[in-house]
């Protein structure tokens, strides 16, 4: 007969080993989850989607200009090529905003976006233009203060603006630029505060 022994270390489960085992059946749950929702997700790509899923009114949809070019010209598309798709897109939705919202009820637009580099400019300065020349007098005003565009794309003076009637606390329509496009002005954003937010 022979004494009974032991191991210092247990047989099962080996920590290294079941770590390494629950990591990759993490992993694989976690990626086969992830796919599944994307395969499952609503996707968002035209105007009836965006309309079926959300359930909210669509104005109308603006087609991506081809071709690198600069914020300004991009401002500009539907004063400089009146007769594109982009043009057409905008003015499109300047007929929807118009026919579409009470007449007397709607005075001011807002327009935002989640992340920087979405195009907010470029709608801001062609839907005011589109409105300009549609008879209406337009007021742009310029409320980004992180990186505000619209006194550029106009080419006019931020030396005061919608920043410095907030500190002071009153509007001074001096701070109000005229602009080339007839009955179209433009409050730019003014100095940049310390304290975008």
């Amino acid at each position: 007969s022979e004494d009974a022994n032991y191991e210092d270390k247990p047989v099962w489960p080996r920590g290294s080993r079941v770590l390494v085992i629950a990591a990759l059946a993490g992993l694989a749950i976690g990626c086969g989850l992830g796919v599944a929702r994307e395969w499952t997700a609503p996707k968002l790509r035209s105007a009836a989607d965006v309309r079926s899923s959300l359930g909210v009114p669509v104005f109308g949809a603006i087609p991506r200009k081809p071709g690198v070019q600069s914020p300004e010209a991009l401002g500009w598309a539907v004063h400089l090529d009146p007769s594109s798709e982009v043009a057409e897109g905008f003015r499109a939705v300047r007929t929807s905003l118009q026919f579409g919202l009470p007449e007397n009820e709607s005075k001011t637009i807002l327009i935002t976006s989640p992340t920087p580099q979405d195009g907010r400019s470029t709608v801001v300065s062609n839907l005011a233009i589109a409105l300009a020349k549609a008879g209406k007098r337009v007021l742009v005003v310029d409320a980004d203060f992180r990186n505000p565009a619209q006194h550029r794309i106009f080419g006019v003076s931020d030396e005061k603006g919608f920043s410095t009637m907030l500190q002071r606390g009153e509007v001074d329509e001096r701070a109000i630029r005229r602009t080339t496009v007839d009955k179209l002005f433009v409050l730019p954003a003014g100095p940049l505060p310390r304290n975008p937010s």
